[in-house]
């Protein structure tokens, strides 16, 4: 079952004491989401926006390359506190879900107002679904790490996609994109399980970060 398989997956990568306070976390969102009515909206999140992002599918299930991590769609509540962090102005940005799944956070996206929408994905299921349940936004059926990050203002969106070597490749692209065009940049990763990968990258700097669940970075100004 979806739930199980995640229970012992993060278990297994979080370890006992992490993952107990992961187990934790996912225990007090279980009660949000069925006891107050902001839960109850996100809950019903697919019905509301006419969509199907729910489920869980296992990187063998989508045929992914291995270093890949399933499918799981993003919690609305999470990204829209991340998103708020970084004080921004949406309607001045792009927003590039990399590793877009099925198109909530495409989705949430649109809701937040981003100038232009752009999932990546490399997963022909999962893009043909994107599509179809963010319609306004660009789905590119592409491996990530071939992807040219765009020289406009953007905001990069990571809901842990993948291991390394592929997080390392798109963190070197965006890297060498931001050398060759300088702009605001802002980089929003939940779960943020390779983050030293972006610590090391000399035009990003940390902005914020909070453990097991998010880190926010930002280009840094020349």
């Amino acid at each position: 079952m979806p739930r199980a398989v995640s229970i012992v997956w993060n278990l297994k990568t979080y370890g006992l004491r992490n993952g107990a306070r992961w187990l934790g976390r996912a225990v007090s969102y279980r009660l949000w989401l069925h006891l107050t009515v902001p839960g109850r909206r996100e809950r019903l999140f697919d019905k509301l926006h006419n969509a199907d992002t729910e489920g869980y599918l296992s990187e063998e299930e989508l045929a992914l390359p291995k270093g890949s991590i399933h499918y799981a769609p993003v919690r609305p509540r999470r990204l829209h506190a991340a998103i708020c962090k970084l004080l921004i102005n949406p309607s001045e940005f792009t927003f590039i879900d990399v590793g877009c799944g099925k198109g909530r956070a495409l989705l949430l996206a649109e809701e937040l107002g981003f100038a232009r929408i752009v999932g990546v994905e490399y997963s022909q299921e999962l893009s043909a679904a994107a599509r179809r349940n963010a319609p306004s936004a660009e789905v590119l059926n592409i491996d990530a790490a071939i992807y040219r990050f765009p020289a406009e203002p953007s905001v990069v969106f990571l809901y842990n996609p993948f291991w390394s070597p592929t997080i390392d490749i798109v963190a070197e692209n965006l890297n060498r994109s931001l050398k060759d065009s300088s702009r605001e940049l802002y980089v929003v990763y939940l779960n943020p399980f390779c983050e030293s990968v972006f610590l090391c990258q000399s035009n990003l700097e940390l902005l914020c970060r909070s453990e097991n669940d998010f880190a926010l970075f930002r280009s840094r100004p020349r």
